[in-house]
C-alpha cells in the first residue's frame, strides 16, 4: 500500500502504480480525519465538537442497550437503575464531550452503573 498527498492536498491511498502524477508519496497513513499533512508529518487539527458528540451519542446508546432488559415489562426497574439510565438519555444535554488526538472520547463524566 501506498499512501500519498495528491496535488490538489487530499489524502489518498493506492498501489504503487495507481500513483497519480504530481502526488507526493509519504511513509504513514493518515492516523484519523482530524490530522492533517504540513508536508512533512501529520498535524493533529482537532475533531469539531459535532464529532465528539457523535461519538458521546454512541457510548450512550451502547450503555443504554446494555441495561434495556432492566425495563422488561414483567421487571420493576430500582430508582438507582431509573435513575442511571435517565442520566444517560440525558448527557447529549449536560455534556461537553471532546475527542483527543487518537480519535478517544474524553472531558465526559458517565454516570455510576448500578449493581
Amino acid at each position: 500500500m501506498i499512501y500519498m498527498i495528491l496535488e490538489d492536498g487530499t489524502y489518498a491511498e493506492g498501489l504503487e502504480d495507481t500513483v497519480p502524477s504530481g502526488a507526493t508519496i509519504i511513509d504513514l497513513p493518515r492516523p484519523n480525519q482530524a490530522h492533517e499533512w504540513d508536508g512533512s508529518k501529520w498535524v493533529f487539527q482537532g475533531f469539531t465538537p459535532e464529532e465528539a458528540m457523535g461519538m458521546l451519542r454512541l457510548h450512550r446508546n451502547n450503555k443504554l442497550s446494555e441495561t434495556d432488559w432492566w425495563a422488561v415489562s414483567d421487571k420493576t426497574m430500582t430508582a438507582e437503575q431509573t435513575a442511571y439510565r435517565k442520566n444517560l438519555r440525558d448527557l447529549p444535554s449536560t455534556a461537553s464531550p471532546e475527542l483527543d488526538e487518537t480519535g478517544e472520547l474524553t472531558a465526559v463524566t458517565w454516570p455510576t452503573k448500578p449493581e
